[in-house]
């Protein structure tokens, strides 16, 4: 290849790069804090942090039959696909609820390094105790229903918590026979041993903020 062939392929794979990191700066983090999602934020700030053509308003559906009209980022693409519902529903601001669902990964990843099919035992690590979930075979099934004191209860700003929720899907009579233990509208610990040896893997991840003050609409 040439000096001149050279130069000009380094100018364009660099104009690529900056018009990218133009487009979208921001690390696909979530987290409760001012460089991901701060309580203030709002639909106008998420236009301008990925872009319009990346922020549609669409129903967004939330079990047992019921919807809410929200926010979502990046709608067609799964893997960046994100979720919000907000406070202020007039002037789309004030997130109550964000979440990223799938079962095939996702580019949004907690600080801890949590996204879409961390595993229950990998939890239980960073979470450094067990802590309680919702069985399975019912809507919201797996969910996390408290850190029990972990670590992950406290991870990021105290604006809003982070909760997770899990699936399995038995592959054979063997798990089928262990899902059968942890099934049912009631909690169980990450400890159970049925849980333990599934392993279930994260397919949601959400943020709960905190109400804000009513003069704040």
């Amino acid at each position: 290849m040439s000096r001149i062939s050279f130069n000009l392929l380094w100018l364009l794979v660099t104009t690529v790069q900056v018009q990218a990191q133009a487009t979208n700066p921001y690390e696909l983090r979530l987290a409760c804090n001012s460089a991901s999602f701060p309580p203030t934020i709002s639909a106008d700030e998420l236009v301008r942090r990925f872009g319009a053509q990346n922020v549609t308003s669409s129903s967004i559906y939330l079990g047992e039959g019921q919807s809410e009209l929200g926010t979502i980022l990046f709608a067609g693409n799964s893997e960046k696909r994100l979720e919000i519902l907000w406070q202020d529903t007039a002037r789309k601001r004030f997130p109550s609820f964000i979440r990223v669902q799938g079962t095939s990964g996702s580019l949004w990843t907690t600080a801890d390094g949590i996204t879409i099919t961390t595993r229950l035992r990998t939890l239980e690590r960073l979470n450094g105790k067990p802590f309680r979930l919702a069985g399975f075979g019912f809507d919201g099934s797996g969910s996390v229903m408290s850190w029990s004191g972990g670590k992950l209860a406290t991870s990021g700003d105290t604006s809003c918590e982070f909760r997770a929720g899990l699936m399995h899907v038995g592959r054979d009579a063997t798990d089928r026979k262990l899902s059968a233990q942890v099934t049912g509208d009631r909690e169980f610990s990450s400890s159970h041993p049925a849980m333990q040896t599934l392993d279930p893997r994260v397919d949601r991840l959400y943020l709960r903020f905190k109400p804000m003050p009513r003069h704040s609409f």
